[in-house]
């Protein structure tokens, strides 16, 4: 039995060894690629720092002058300096997938995600280019789809205003000027307005399709205040939060202490102070704001990891196990307070617990934790300071911005691109929620012009204003006073009886046909499908042809503005790429239309 139990502390006590030689192991310093990037990490590794996010875009700028193998070695680099920051694991990425390594291209977007999931810094920005593209695709596809519609109905408002002689010209102007006015005071309420005047010439398909639009912008629109004012205050230099959340990653730096000082005194300001004065070294005053900190919470877990990472440092052992031990009552799942009591365990010689919290803290990711910041970790400083996590800063924002809500709607204008500008973010949901009810109501109200896809006939509601007998010279797709339905108690449906009778088989086409320009079939993504009747289809062509032809710009630009020539070569494909999903996308429905033309015209049915 004594024997069993020899074993065992052995064996503890050389896990316990193990795990405290890991440390002086990755407090080695990182080799950089030249002298200068060189002393400036050993300076920001002097104060403290956990990251820096600027030498790890430096080395991504070394890397792309290097070849292939060195480059691979210099953004490993860029990912162990700065693990959170996402684009140069996206770079490995790429680079890794240009030379066939799969397995190691899926490692490091598996690493970009979880840096993007873990830093909200990166979400923000990240959420910012989503935003800016999906409200950019949303109003590009809208806009071409309200172009087409205006293209097609210049005939019928035409035959409108000949037909109705009585109408004047000042109630043309007062159509046509609002629209105008609409689009030069914002492009978005000028595009709301042209399709709220485009909607009595529209099938019903059209306009479904249409509202399908509107709704996801009001939904795009409804979603980015209340979810994303938390990441824009982020992307704020002058905000509480950004200050705060640039003080959770650097190291010390007199200016950003004393902007986090003019900061309102929150349990967040006094953590992010006592970070700062724990890394130049400052022990009591760090102690200070932690224990303020923890006067304005008493159950912060972050809280009583540091302080005690600071009975730590000083020697009292047994402060630093109850600091730790507080921490793991608030926060059981936090792996910081047991790998750090773990530590302490280990120099109080007690290696059976140390063993415990050992494997627990394996559990919870610590040896996860300590890799990614193993570039920054010293030999003097075996255990780990516990940040703020991505829901306390994301929590601090949100309240700065319900306490700033003009400020932070004022910064979510940028996040929509430069055709919402002068229309309020607390507007736009409305106006596309309305216009989509508008669009997609189910009133039983006629177009009130089409052309007749049998006999080309453009008709209109006054046209066939007439007594019953005199509409016989009309053919039933012009009668408009003839119900929609199909059955044969209908004036329609006793026709195609008749006509099924003699052998013929009526097929009923879609009342508004393609009067569009023959330019406009061939120049816009998504004509031939609005041409041949299919809304839904154009605007799913337009959408992913303008995604298609963005993807491919912004490459190329890239392209353009790096100066080495691999770097332009091997965005090449990807240009390619794009290239070919356009062309995919644009081409199909020329090839329908053409088909279809030559069938039986511009819609005309085969045999009518």
């Amino acid at each position: 039995m004594r024997l069993a139990k020899v074993r065992v502390a052995l064996l503890c006590a050389l896990v316990a060894l193990g795990f405290a030689a890991g440390a002086p192991a990755r407090a080695e310093e990182l080799p950089m690629p030249s002298e200068a990037l060189q002393s400036y990490y050993k300076e920001e590794r002097r104060f403290g720092a956990e990251r820096s996010e600027a030498l790890a875009r430096a080395l991504m700028l070394e890397a792309r002058t290097q070849p292939a193998a060195r480059r691979l070695e210099i953004l490993e680099q860029a990912t162990l300096v700065d693990p959170y920051l996402v684009d140069p694991h996206l770079e490995r990425a790429a680079l890794l997938l240009r030379q066939g390594d799969l397995a190691a291209s899926s490692v490091a977007v598996g690493d970009a995600l979880t840096s993007l999931r873990t830093e909200p810094m990166q979400q923000a920005t990240w959420l910012r280019h989503a935003s800016r593209t999906l409200h950019t695709l949303l109003f590009v596809t809208l806009g071409t789809l309200a172009a087409l519609l205006l293209f097609r109905s210049i005939p019928f408002a035409r035959h409108l205003l000949i037909a109705r002689s009585t109408i004047p010209a000042p109630a043309v102007l007062l159509a046509v000027a609002p629209v105008l006015g609409a689009y030069f005071f914002s492009p978005v309420v000028g595009l709301l307005a042209l399709l709220l005047v485009l909607s009595p010439l529209l099938a019903r398909r059209e306009r479904r399709v249409l509202a399908a639009l509107c709704f996801g912008l009001a939904m795009a629109e409804a979603g980015l205040g209340p979810l994303m004012s938390p990441h824009a205050m982020l992307l704020d230099p002058s905000t509480s939060s950004a200050r705060i959340a640039r003080a959770n990653q650097s190291g010390w730096d007199p200016a950003l202490e004393a902007e986090i000082r003019e900061v309102p005194p929150s349990r967040e300001r006094d953590l992010a102070l006592g970070l700062l004065a724990s890394r130049r070294g400052a022990l009591q005053t760090a102690r200070v704001h932690y224990l303020a900190s923890l006067a304005a919470d008493s159950s912060w877990a972050t809280a009583y990891v540091n302080l005690a990472n600071l009975f730590f440092r000083s020697g009292d052992y047994q402060n630093a196990a109850a600091g730790y031990r507080s921490a793991q009552t608030f926060a059981p799942e936090s792996p910081y307070a047991y790998g750090n009591l773990a530590r302490t365990y280990i120099e109080m010689m007690h290696f059976s617990e140390s063993d415990r919290e050992i494997r627990r803290a394996g559990e919870l990711d610590y040896d996860g934790i300590k890799s990614r910041r193993r570039a920054w970790i010293h030999e003097e400083a075996p255990i780990l300071d516990m940040q703020l996590t991505t829901r306390e800063i994301l929590r601090f924002a949100r309240q700065e911005s319900r306490d700033k809500r003009g400020h932070a709607a004022l910064l979510l204008q940028s996040w929509r691109g430069r055709a919402w500008t002068r229309l309020p973010i607390a507007v736009s949901p409305w106006l596309f929620l309305a216009l989509a009810t508008l669009l997609a109501s189910r009133l039983r109200l006629r177009a009130w012009a089409f052309e007749c896809a049998a006999c080309s006939r453009v008709v209109c509601t006054h046209c066939t204003d007439v007594p019953r007998e005199a509409t016989r010279h009309l053919c039933p797709y012009c009668d408009v006073t003839a119900p929609r339905n199909r059955g044969e108690s209908s004036a329609f449906g006793r026709r195609a009886v008749e006509r099924e009778e003699r052998g013929r088989t009526l097929v009923r086409p879609p009342r508004t046909a393609d009067r569009a320009p023959a330019w406009a079939t061939a120049v816009f993504p998504g004509a031939a499908d609005l041409a041949r009747g299919a809304p839904l289809a154009a605007a799913f062509s337009a959408l992913v042809a303008w995604g298609a032809l963005f993807v491919g710009v912004s490459f190329a630009r890239g392209a353009l503005q790096t100066p080495e020539p691999s770097i332009r070569s091997a965005n090449l494909p990807l240009v390619g790429a794009a290239a070919a999903v356009f062309v995919l996308a644009y081409v199909p429905g020329l090839v329908k239309l053409r088909r279809r033309r030559r069938q039986g015209g511009s819609g005309n049915p085969e045999g009518v």
